[in-house]
């Protein structure tokens, strides 16, 4: 769990597009609590967890790139966010009873599935975030531009951060 929480303490989170890391060459660790691992080759192996929302919306958590204190959240929809590519904002999350801020980075891109997706990404450092995502069942994020934020559900997260784990230990990290 301490690497989850590493990663999701520095990682926060956000809107965004389809796949960040499919887009720069990730691979599929493994799956695991209803989440894909990939590991990202194309950024040192770094590791990361994504699930596909009930909206079609892809959320991701992980390193941003391996071997760094820090990681990052995103949120990527196939709907208009109304925030996108070049896109600088802030966005906040509710995770349990705290309320999560930070610096938004707009993102277009294409899924897998061939699909224009739009949203964002966040980085943070924050130990708290880490241990507030672990031990919650779902997350709310707010752009400002979003009216009533998105849901993400964090049902099987603990599994996923062990996932993880193994996915950094595969490289010998």
């Amino acid at each position: 769990m301490k690497t989850i929480k590493k990663l999701a303490l520095a990682a926060a989170a956000t809107v965004a597009a389809a796949s960040m890391g499919h887009a720069q060459g990730a691979i599929k660790f493994g799956s695991a609590g209803g989440w894909n691992v990939y590991q990202n080759v194309a950024r040192g192996g770094a590791c990361y967890a994504e699930k596909v929302l009930p909206g079609g919306e892809i959320f991701q958590v992980g390193e941003l790139d391996a071997g760094r204190n820090f990681g990052f959240l995103a949120l990527y929809s196939p709907q208009n966010l109304g925030f996108g590519n070049g896109d600088i904002g802030t966005a906040e999350f509710l995770v349990g009873d705290t309320v999560y801020g930070g610096k938004a980075f707009g993102v277009d891109t294409t899924g897998g599935n061939g699909a224009n997706y739009n949203g964002g990404f966040i980085i943070a450092d924050n130990p708290s975030f880490g241990d507030g995502l672990t031990s919650n069942t779902r997350m709310a994020v707010f752009t400002g531009r979003i009216d009533g934020g998105v849901v993400v559900p964090l049902d099987g997260i603990e599994a996923a951060a062990q996932t993880i784990q193994s996915c950094i230990g595969s490289r010998g990290g």
